[in-house]
């Protein structure tokens, strides 16, 4: 995204939510983003939109395949997707 990468761009980078609804990409995005800001946290801000609560990534019944929840249960299996989600929420919630 970024030719010289996110350490030698100049400015900083603030992330403005929504990360998990990003079609049935969402984990990607989740990891991509989680891994910039572990690797230049001086650097990269991401707040939390409306999509990173539980009650709206994991209302199935609604988003059907499409909701973070569901996704991280294909792809993870059901009980490492479940502690996916909510490991991926708690960082949400801080």
């Amino acid at each position: 995204i970024w030719p010289l990468g996110v350490g030698l761009t100049a400015g900083k980078l603030l992330f403005l939510g929504d990360f998990v609804d990003r079609g049935m990409y969402g984990i990607e995005v989740v990891a991509f983003l989680i891994a910039q800001k572990l690797k230049h946290p001086h650097k990269v801000f991401l707040i939390r939109g409306n999509h990173e609560t539980r009650a709206v990534n994991g209302w199935e019944s609604y988003y059907g395949d499409g909701s973070f929840r569901s996704q991280c249960k294909t792809r993870f299996g059901i009980e490492k997707g479940i502690s996916v989600w909510e490991a991926c929420n708690k960082m949400f919630d801080c």
